[in-house]
């Protein structure tokens, strides 16, 4: 069934359900008798803790969703690596037991959620778990059982928060901060990213792909493959798909292409000792329906991309009156630049020969420019060029707002094509409401990237019309 179609039903079977999970603790009046088992190994302990549940619950032949997010440390409320564990145990046990088990995503009309918390006392760790149904009178605990088993029989890394632990705890604070329950496609934005040590597009990519993979165990929030979903659009659908009126900008490009029903965008400051991220969901007229943010230990990153160069160098130079500013995007005077590739905006990949896409899109008429900056640092103009590769001097209409310029189909004097050296190319897209100045050929200093983005953007930020920038890394090889 279509993932948007699917709203119609969730809120009858399960819109008070997510809402009330957090305080169901609390309930006890609702709460069966909670069946205690002794200390014992992990393994028997979960077998113990399914075969109740199902016995008290009646659980067999019945629709039971089980979650990674829903089982977390009590005490930190992270989704700890244990949680993976216990919910794959828990997974065999309850199909043993003839329960009909259910994973994020599936498309039920009515169905209950198993949730679970530890705590660590002492020696030992304590297992509680309940099973919640959907009643008249709102959300109820139909099974409920506690154990526990000595901390020594664990692995520690189980009970050690890594980067996914995190990744979780963020989905579950997204999903239960949600003010509409029902379930949505989500297109991932690439991150935003700043801060003194690095402020590169690879970590906000990163970033986007990190916060997707504990998206897909989601029961409210399904990501899109942008990079497959893309792929199929023909440039006639891309054209349609991608026009707006002119109005404030409320989604994405990529989000418009992908008719997502809600968008992802999150920031991430670098600090010295941990990353500070926000991440906010939005529908498609522009409002928050939810949000959540984490502080995550900065050592949990791979070093090589919190310590990667500034690609785009923001020391002596003006920052905008008004507008947005960051490392990798900049709006000015209410200009607004989006681009993408017919395989998305996070880290898209082309083989040798094929052919790159690129989409780009103006709220208002303006001058556009795109230049590629290889892993050398080496700086080509891309549009507009003449046959000879060099900035097009005739006089050239500037794009009309809110209808996507499709290239190499629109204007691009060649095919890009992916040939070798391969890797990593930032492709940086530029908007102004006048001319930009620079040599036709991109000629000394101008090839160098550094120096060119300084330039340009100088001009850009220090005149009085509107500026707007923003870029896409392009990964190729074989």
């Amino acid at each position: 069934m279509d993932v948007r179609n699917s709203s119609s039903f969730s809120l009858s079977k399960f819109t008070i359900v997510t809402l009330l999970l957090g305080l169901f603790f609390g309930c006890a009046s609702s709460l069966p008798v909670s069946k205690q088992f002794g200390n014992k190994g992990f393994d028997n302990a979960v077998s113990d803790l399914a075969r109740h549940m199902v016995e008290q619950g009646g659980l067999q032949d019945k629709p039971v969703l089980i979650s990674p997010h829903d089982f977390y440390d009590l005490n930190s409320k992270l989704s700890l690596p244990l949680a993976v564990l216990l919910r794959e145990k828990m997974i065999t046990e309850m199909k043993k037991l003839g329960v009909r088990v259910l994973l994020p995503g599936v498309d039920e009309d009515r169905f209950m959620i198993m949730q679970g918390t530890w705590v660590k006392q002492r020696e030992d760790i304590i297992v509680n778990i309940k099973v919640m149904e959907l009643k008249e009178h709102g959300p109820e605990a139909v099974a409920a059982a506690s154990s526990s088993f000595t901390a020594d029989q664990m692995d520690p890394t189980f009970l050690t928060p890594d980067r996914e632990s995190w990744a979780r705890y963020i989905v579950r604070k997204l999903e239960s901060k949600a003010r509409d329950q029902s379930r949505r496609s989500a297109h991932i934005r690439t991150f935003s990213v700043s801060g003194k040590t690095g402020s590169s597009a690879g970590f906000g990519g990163y970033l986007s792909e990190w916060l997707g993979t504990a998206l897909v165990e989601s029961r409210l929030f399904i990501p899109i493959d942008q990079s497959k979903e893309l792929k199929k659009l023909p440039v006639s659908t891309i054209r349609t798909r991608g026009t707006r009126g002119i109005r404030p900008v409320a989604t994405s490009l990529t989000a418009d292409l992908l008719k997502a029903d809600t968008e992802i965008s999150g920031g991430a400051w670098i600090h010295r000792k941990d990353v500070e991220i926000r991440v906010s969901v939005s529908d498609r007229q522009g409002r928050q329906i939810s949000a959540a943010m984490a502080d995550v230990p900065i050592a949990l990153f791979p070093e090589n991309l919190i310590k990667e160069p500034i690609r785009f160098i923001e020391a002596e130079l003006p920052k905008p009156s008004t507008g947005y500013h960051s490392s990798n995007l900049i709006s000015k005077g209410g200009l607004h630049l989006d681009i993408t590739t017919d395989r998305g905006e996070v880290h898209p990949f082309y083989h040798q020969g094929e052919t790159i896409r690129f989409i780009i899109r103006l709220n208002r008429s303006a001058h556009l420019y795109l230049f590629d900056l290889d892993p050398k640092g080496k700086a080509t103009l891309l549009y507009p060029v003449d046959s000879e590769g060099t900035l097009l001097r005739r006089k050239r209409p500037e794009l009309k707002p809110g209808i996507p310029l499709i290239l190499p189909e629109d204007g691009s004097s060649y095919d890009l094509i992916v040939a070798e050296p391969f890797g990593k190319d930032t492709v940086w897209a530029v908007a102004s409401e006048t001319e930009l100045q620079f040599p036709p050929g991109l000629a000394g200093a101008w090839s160098h990237g550094e120096t060119l983005i300084k330039r340009i953007r100088l001009q850009g930020l220090s005149s009085g019309w509107g500026y707007a920038e923003s870029q896409v890394e392009i990964l190729t090889g074989f």
